[in-house]
This record gives structure tokens, sequence and C-alpha cells, in this order.
């Protein structure tokens, strides 16, 4: 997942490779930011829980009102102690969707069952002139 240079192995022939063998493979749901912020607006804060996985600088520069903050470093080990229960819808947010994708696929292989990633993260909802608090 790009988080430690200790490669151990390598797939033949690559995600491509993956997928002709058949080998099982999950998808991690996108969100756009107009669809959040129309939950948020319409459901309340909980009806997602937006999960914010950048940085703290980053996070203390901005973030959505009902968001809560963890680290995507921090998402594979603990995913156990995560104060969510596995089955909770969560929106997963960073800069850009990239960060959020890899924490995403991680609380999935942690048993994770409703986990979607936010296209194009706070970048994309600064753009669209949502508000964030600080």
């Amino acid at each position: 997942l790009g988080l430690d240079h200790r490669v151990k192995g390598s797939i033949a022939g690559g995600m491509k490779g993956w997928l002709s063998g058949k080998f099982p493979h999950l998808k991690v749901p996108q969100v756009s930011v107009k669809e959040l912020h129309e939950n948020i607006r319409q459901n309340g804060p909980g009806a997602w829980r937006v999960v914010d996985v950048r940085e703290e600088e980053e996070w203390n520069e901005g973030h959505i009102e009902s968001a809560s903050h963890m680290n995507f470093k921090e998402m594979g080990s603990a995913a156990s102690r995560f104060p969510v229960i596995q089955t909770d819808p969560l929106a997963l947010v960073c800069a850009s969707g990239n960060r959020s994708s890899t924490a995403a696929s991680l609380l999935r292989l942690h048993g994770f069952v409703d986990v979607r990633n936010v296209t194009g993260g706070m970048n994309a909802w600064r753009e669209a002139g949502y508000e964030v608090t600080s």
C-alpha cells in the first residue's frame, strides 16, 4: 500500500494479472463532495461519519465541521480501536482522495463494510465553496 519500503514480493503481471486470475478483490465506492455535502445537509452529521485522514497540520488548517480526525498512517494498526462500529457508514477524506483511498482499503481489510472515498478530497470541497472549520 506504499506505507513501507520492505517489499517482500510482487504480483506477476501486476493488477491485470491478479484480475485475470480471478483472484478476490474489492472496490471502494467513491462519493463526490457534492453528494457528501448534501448528505450532511439533509441527514445531519451522523448519517455518514466523515473521517479526515490527513496530517495534523492539514487538519488544523481547515476541515469539514462534522469530521473526526485519524491520520491515514495509523489506520491499519488502529482499526481495531477505531471508535465506530464496523458497519457504520464512513466517508474518508484527505487532500485529494489518494490517502483516503488507501485508508478505505485498510479499513475494508479490517472488516469495515460501508466505507467510501471522497473523490477530490478537501481540495474539491474547498473548490465547491463548502465551509471549513479549524
